[in-house]
């Protein structure tokens, strides 16, 4: 299942978002080497300063409805994203969230 098409209680844009930072973050820690996890306290806070309107709950959701990521002891635990948005590649992810936070910079500028 695709995270865009989970209803989470969310928008469809709010999704978009999530899937693009879910895809990034992926990216960096593969391009890194990184452990592909992140806390979820804090990707609920760059997913909303993105513009994404998500709370536990609905990530959690998310999390059992798609291939997207596990949530294990407070960790999102990203499963490889290849499933998150069709045709997503990892540059398409970050111009996306680049461009998203550049429009969050003017919104609170």
């Amino acid at each position: 299942m695709r995270i865009n098409e989970v209803d989470s209680g969310s928008s469809d844009d709010s999704s978009a978002k999530v899937a693009a930072l879910a895809e990034f973050l992926t990216g960096r820690a593969k391009d890194t080497n990184s452990k592909k996890q992140i806390d979820v306290d804090t990707f609920i806070t760059l997913a909303n300063q993105q513009g994404a309107n998500v709370t536990r709950e609905s990530l959690i959701k998310i999390g059992e409805d798609s291939d997207l990521f596990n949530i294990e002891n407070d960790k999102m635990v990203f499963r490889g994203g290849e499933t998150t948005q069709p045709g997503m590649s990892v540059d398409q992810a970050q111009s996306t969230v680049d461009k998203m936070a550049k429009r969050a910079m003017k919104a609170h500028g």
